[in-house]
């Protein structure tokens, strides 16, 4: 199979890590502007390139991987699934685009997959198996890193989570809202209240603190931020039946037992993958089985993807609300 990955920042570079490990057989071609970064990636891939489109030409690939930043997707799956290749995007933040996506996928039969890790995640499928058999749960959860931290190796101002279209808040809940709706529910209201911590130079708020309620009764605070100084993911889940607490990393999934008053650790990888340049709280496993499943459908078209543009256009449009509600900074 022949793979094109358009855009070779940090997730261009991690996909290809992935694919170079889980299918070495594949080629690869990497697309980026920057002669810096088709330079470093040139060691893990023989052909790079500075135009997508010149690329896509002389290259001919099966599947594109998008990992530009999330304002060029629309255009650049589009372009592939017009010209016969499946399409992996990472989130896109925005919904441009969508209704012609999904009708040019299936008008030309490809596969057009949209990139959700968290619902990788095996700590988050084990509260997803329990808490979809319950109603009335409550929850907190907090998200939340300081933004020159995400990416230590540039400028904040020099990544997308900088612009106020595609702004750090608005990645953080497009990265967390899939996988909250499948846990406790679709939103049917919400309360929000936003702050400005920290001296960073942005157009947007810092924090945001929501209340979601959801169809079937479940209840959660949370709030996600581009301000703390230590990186956290912190999860409790509870009702008068149970208590499940995370903390974002593989070990510290528990979940308390009332009739014999203990907490266990609930133990779900033999192996972690982890990252020197991300936070201790992500781990590569995830970003690798989403690869995979990518792949499995196109070798396999009545298999169908865990998550897709329709659903990514609700969480989307509940971030569009959410946003109109901000206070003026």
């Amino acid at each position: 199979m022949r793979i094109l990955v358009c855009g070779l920042g940090s997730m261009g570079k991690r996909r290809i890590g992935i694919l170079n490990k889980k299918f070495p057989d594949f080629l690869i071609c990497g697309v980026d502007p920057k002669k810096e970064r088709r330079e470093e990636v040139k060691k893990k891939t023989a052909t790079t390139s500075k135009d997508f489109f010149e690329a896509f030409k002389s290259f001919g690939p099966d599947a594109v991987f998008v990992c530009s930043p999330p304002l060029t997707h629309a255009d650049i799956v589009l372009f592939s699934l017009e010209n016969n290749a499946h399409t992996f995007s990472e989130i896109n933040l925005t919904s441009k685009g969508y209704d012609d996506i999904i009708r040019t996928a299936a008008s030309f039969k490809k596969v057009a997959f949209l990139s959700s890790t968290f619902l990788y995640n095996r700590e988050i499928n084990w509260l997803i198996e329990r808490t979809t058999r319950m109603n009335y749960l409550s929850y907190r959860y907090h998200t939340g890193q300081y933004l020159p931290d995400w990416h230590p190796w540039e400028n904040y101002q020099d990544f997308f989570v900088f612009q106020k279209q595609t702004n750090a808040l608005r990645e953080i809940m497009a990265i967390e809202f899939p996988w909250l709706f499948k846990a406790f529910g679709p939103v049917v209201d919400y309360k929000c209240m936003t702050s400005n911590l920290s001296q960073l130079d942005l157009e947007y708020p810092d924090t945001i603190h929501l209340i979601l309620k959801h169809k079937n009764g479940n209840k959660g605070t949370l709030s996600f931020d581009c301000v703390s100084r230590k990186a956290v993911r912190k999860l409790e889940v509870y009702n008068d039946t149970c208590f499940f607490e995370w903390n974002g990393t593989p070990g510290t999934l528990t979940q308390y037992f009332s009739d014999k008053k203990e907490t266990r650790t609930v133990n779900l990888y033999e192996d972690i993958e982890k990252n020197p340049d991300y936070a201790g709280f992500i781990i590569e496993n995830p970003y690798a089985k989403e690869v995979e499943a990518f792949i499995h459908q196109i070798e396999n078209p009545d298999h169908s993807s865990i998550y897709g543009y329709d659903q990514d256009r609700m969480v989307i449009d509940l971030i569009d609300t959410i946003e109109r509600q901000y206070e003026p900074i």
